[in-house]
């Protein structure tokens, strides 16, 4: 199945319908760790409703969409009463969407209680593809400075990502533009193929359910990146990367610990991904990671990589917190028209000889990794 497919079945296929938002249990922080409980969801609701911890109970929920916004691993979406109807219009591209506070007491396609609370994955989107209208003339007398200062970031977050070109071209404040811009794609077409794979992969959208790996908002904006890319208009958007220090163990705890399985480990001999050149990783010289073809939909490297899909990281900052060896940490920029986007860092390791493990040798003769390394006390059964 088709890249597109496979995005555009998340935008049907696992939320329930709903006048409420719904959490993504598989990528919650504390689904994937306990040590430390994030609380952001429950902290930011103003009906004092437990979010964060085992089912939660959405009675007195007001669908203000404030615990949306501030999940870090965006695990928690709108519903998708109010969400199927935003996508339409993203998709159609027949006329920018519009977004309004209480406050701004303007007609708008889509009112929100604040305008932090859209998620600036959905914004770029529209954006992309039809222009988004961000009506923020209330927020120069909004009494709520932290709310102004995270729409103020919305706005900065689109301009990094869309760069300044495709920011003039795709958001307007306040008011619609009298002339549409010509994207140049044919929008009806783009959602009809849509609403064809949709048809076709309901099968697959049914397995979704289990562990889906990403927000509904971030599936959107890469359905709208591949429609521009299969039409021929790529879009060169800038996507925040990892920066790696070059001493990775390869010990796969951060591509485990990741919500969105947006780390991946490529040695060859050891993964699971076909590379008829590399037979086995020791005593081979060390070759840089280049970004190669796709096999079965999945990206190739050739060489030993720690590959960090942008376009799926939400920067929670999880797989750097949990990093024995505190080589990841920071942020780095990608501008690419790929989609998946993909940040290769080059690693350098070997295989194990007797778990066929990969790490990181001590020595250039070492051949074994530190647990089958590790002395025996000389214990024997029977004896």
């Amino acid at each position: 199945m088709a890249f597109a497919d496979d995005i555009a079945l998340y935008a049907y296929g696992y939320w329930s319908h709903e006048r409420h938002p719904f959490r993504i249990n598989s990528i919650c922080l504390n689904t994937i760790q306990r040590k430390t409980p994030c609380t952001a969801c429950t902290d930011t609701c103003p009906q004092d409703i437990v979010l964060h911890s085992g089912k939660a109970n959405w009675t007195g929920c007001i669908n203000c969409n404030l615990c949306v916004t501030a999940c870090p691993t965006a695990a928690i979406n709108q519903s998708a009463t109010s969400f199927e109807g935003i996508r339409n219009l993203v998709l159609e591209g027949s006329a920018p969407v519009s977004f309004a506070c209480e406050r701004a007491q303007e007609s708008c396609d889509v009112p929100c209680v604040c305008l932090a609370t859209v998620p600036w994955d959905l914004c770029a989107a529209a954006a992309l593809s039809s222009g988004v209208v961000l009506k923020a003339e209330a927020c120069k007398s909004c009494p709520h400075e932290e709310m102004v200062a995270e729409v103020k970031e919305l706005i900065q977050t689109l301009r990094r990502f869309l760069g300044k070109e495709g920011f003039a071209k795709g958001v307007f404040m306040h008011d619609q533009p009298d002339k549409m811009r010509s994207s140049g794609v044919d929008k009806r077409m783009a959602a009809k193929r849509v609403a064809n794979s949709v048809a076709a992969g309901a099968e697959t959208a049914l397995e979704g359910v289990k562990n889906p790996t990403m927000s509904c908002y971030r599936a959107l904006l890469l359905e709208v990146l591949e429609n521009l890319h299969d039409e021929g208009t790529p879009a060169e958007v800038t996507w925040p990367t990892l920066i790696e220090d070059g001493n990775c163990h390869a010990c796969e705890i951060c591509t485990k610990m990741c919500p969105h399985k947006a780390l991946e480990l490529h040695v060859p001999g050891y993964t699971d991904l076909p590379n008829d050149d590399d037979e086995d990783v020791n005593g081979q010289p060390f070759d840089e990671a280049v970004r190669a073809d796709t096999i079965d939909g999945r990206p190739h490297f050739e060489g030993q990589v720690l590959a960090h899909n942008a376009s799926k990281c939400t920067q929670c900052g999880l797989c750097y917190v949990s990093c024995p060896n505190e080589n990841l940490g920071g942020w780095d920029e990608i501008k690419t028209t790929e989609s998946p986007a993909y940040q290769a860092f080059p690693i350098n390791v070997k295989l194990c000889e007797k778990c066929g493990h990969p790490f990181m040798p001590k020595a250039p003769e070492d051949t074994k990794c530190r647990v089958c390394n590790r002395p025996t006390l000389g214990y024997r059964p029977g004896s």
